[in-house]
């Protein structure tokens, strides 16, 4: 049924959605994952961020520039099968030089997601814990548990900082985890 609807807006998404990718400096991909095959469940996901973007720096997985696989310590965040792999890239998005971090598989306790935040940096967050903090709140929605809703996360942040430096006003984070 839901690959029916996708079908029947297809039309619709490749005249006005698809075209408009070019000009977009930061865009989330939610594809199907590549840790099991005919799994519809896991979602692989993909937050490519062009570079060179005025008040714009793309967040990072450990280290900025590099091509990295991670598979996260079990013991410190739980996910169960099929997996959970972060990773991070260096690519080109229409032609310009770009960053993409990436998650495929979902995780079990969002509250462990600390774990995983301290391995990001760039992510337009106030303070430790931000990030896991807006995901706890969302706990039980769809994306909570899996790249869609870490990205969706990140890239929020991400807005706030823009719109930080380009309107010169702060917008106040309520630190509410001790991380």
């Amino acid at each position: 049924q839901v690959e029916e609807q996708i079908n029947q807006r297809k039309p619709d998404f490749d005249a006005y959605i698809d075209p408009q990718k070019k000009k977009a400096d930061a865009i989330i991909e939610v594809l199907p994952t590549e840790l099991e095959k005919d799994n519809k469940k896991q979602l692989k996901v993909n937050y490519v961020q062009v570079k060179g973007v005025e008040n714009f720096e793309p967040s990072t997985l450990f280290d900025a520039g590099s091509d990295i696989e991670w598979i996260p310590n079990k013991e410190k965040l739980s996910f169960s099968k099929p997996g959970l792999k972060l990773f991070q890239k260096q690519t080109e998005w229409f032609g310009k030089p770009a960053q993409v971090i990436g998650m495929d598989g979902n995780f079990d306790k969002l509250a462990e997601l600390v774990y995983v935040e301290k391995a990001f940096s760039e992510t337009g967050s106030k303070f430790f814990g931000e990030v896991t903090q807006k995901m706890v709140e969302y706990d039980g929605q769809p994306g909570s548990s899996d790249g869609t809703g870490l990205f969706q996360t990140i890239c929020s942040l991400k807005v706030r900082e823009i719109y930080e430096k380009i309107s010169k006003v702060k917008v106040p984070a309520d630190e509410k985890v001790a991380a």
